[in-house]
């Protein structure tokens, strides 16, 4: 880090042979120095000499621990709540067919099952494309290399899926060198 224009870094870094062994400056088992040049001391009630706040490894791995614990029960929470909304739902549900007001949930459904009829229609288009592409792949792979080849791939593909099937002749395509 920068402060004053100067770097600080958390630990003195040496190259392997810059003779600080000898001086006691650090490296090869002598004690890292602060960037003040004291040396840290992290059993002095918390702080080390320069009077810098330090986290003793115990109260880290206490808080650390209690934060994943917190974590854990935020998610049981969570999905508790999902539950709690659904069940929610189906007892509203319940009751509304209780009161005769059917047309509110059967307008409710039949929206959500418009919905998947829309999503069912596009796949249906995307795969019908897809299938197109492959058609005009197998037809380029006949008229290039003639009924065989084409026979010998299909064979080799063995999948009746268009998604698959393209996936697989754009590798056959590139060995083939079409």
């Amino acid at each position: 880090m920068f402060i004053n224009g100067r770097f600080y870094s958390r630990s003195v870094l040496f190259a392997p042979n810059d003779g600080g062994e000898s001086t006691g400056a650090g490296g090869a088992g002598n004690p890292d120095k602060t960037p003040e040049g004291k040396d840290s001391d992290p059993d002095n009630g918390g702080k080390d000499k320069g009077g810098n706040e330090t986290v003793p490894y115990g109260r880290f791995k206490e808080v650390n621990d209690e934060n994943k614990s917190l974590k854990a029960r935020l998610a049981e929470f969570e999905s508790e709540k999902a539950k709690a909304e659904a069940e929610k739902k189906k007892q509203e549900e319940a009751e509304a067919l209780k009161k005769g007001e059917h047309e509110k949930i059967i307008a409710e459904k039949q929206s959500a099952l418009d919905a998947y009829a829309a999503k069912e229609a596009d796949w249906g288009k995307r795969t019908a494309s897809i299938q197109a592409m492959v058609d005009g792949k197998l037809e380029e792979i006949k008229a290039s290399h003639g009924d065989d080849i084409l026979a010998k791939v299909k064979a080799t593909i063995g999948s009746d899926d268009p998604w698959v099937i393209l996936e697989k002749l754009d590798n056959v395509l590139g060995l083939l060198g079409a």
